[in-house]
């Protein structure tokens, strides 16, 4: 098996789809333009590497998805997956392999999904994975003096679980987490489809307003729970609600931005955390 996941460019995905992550579609389109045009900027060290943390369910890794479709591009996936190895020092070797089929891929998009796993911090104990985490930061460093020709995406749940000499190999960090009322207006319609029920526009835009706490993929899972139980109603659609285990946890971001306070993320994204902690604290229970 290759140890690298290849992902040919789906029609279906496209930035359209993607709720909200303005900063990080910004930065993402200026940088893979340049790549796109061979243009000497991108060869500039931590210019192509981008950084996606929060909760779980908030579009990280479907962002890396609808940009390799925007850009008709090949995701190539870095994931515990498709490195994992029983042989003595074959996780390293796996990373390396990975990288070098990703130069010969041509211009492309790498995602290192779940960062915490494939790059986090070590004992002198975990050999493997302290070895894999070198390599990473081999290529990551050497990557301009070898011909760079794809755009890094790195994401994770738990930044303060990732190796931190690697944390900083990224040049832009973002915090992906809740939505805005209207984005989850946007997501419900999207879920729903175009066969609603009796559902109007007004019941949906109702949900919308209290689902404050929901990320996209916590509406896709109450919208599939409440079509599964029959009729799609208002109704179904709170009850579904009701049983929902929400993937942005007050505990969860109240560690996330300690950590992120200690260790230099900006303002702006540490902002961006304190606002979701108040919205959870003051959401409604179901």
């Amino acid at each position: 098996m290759r140890p690298g996941e290849d992902q040919n460019p789906d029609a279906g995905w496209n930035l359209a789809k993607i709720a909200g992550m303005e900063g990080p579609k910004r930065t993402a389109r200026m940088a893979i333009k340049e790549l796109l045009k061979d243009s000497p900027q991108i060869a500039k060290v931590k210019s192509n590497y981008m950084l996606l943390f929060g909760p779980p369910g908030t579009g990280k890794t479907a962002l890396a998805h609808a940009l390799a479709g925007e850009y008709k591009l090949t995701l190539r996936i870095l994931c515990t997956a498709t490195i994992g190895s029983t042989f003595v020092d074959g996780r390293a070797i796996n990373i390396r392999r990975f990288f070098v089929e990703a130069r010969e891929e041509g211009k492309c998009i790498v995602l290192l999904d779940e960062l915490e796993q494939i790059a986090g911090k070590t004992t002198e104990y975990d050999t493997e994975m302290m070895k894999g985490v070198q390599v990473l930061k081999e290529e990551m460093a050497g990557a301009p003096a070898q011909g760079n020709n794809f755009y890094v995406i790195g994401t994770t749940t738990d930044p303060g679980a990732v190796d931190g000499a690697f944390w900083s190999r990224f040049g832009e960090k973002y915090y992906t987490g809740l939505l805005e009322r209207d984005e989850r207006n946007a997501i419900l319609k999207d879920q729903l489809g175009v066969d609603r029920g009796n559902l109007t526009d007004s019941d949906i835009e109702a949900l919308a307003s209290r689902l404050t706490m929901a990320t996209g993929r916590d509406i896709s899972q109450v919208v599939e729970r409440a079509k599964g139980a029959g009729a799609l109603t208002l109704g179904t659609l709170l009850e579904s609600a009701r049983h929902q285990y929400w993937s942005a946890r007050i505990d969860h971001l109240a560690k996330m931005l300690d950590w992120c306070k200690e260790n230099g993320v900006s303002q702006r994204e540490i902002e961006k955390i304190q606002g979701d902690l108040r919205t959870l604290e003051n959401s409604r229970d179901f």
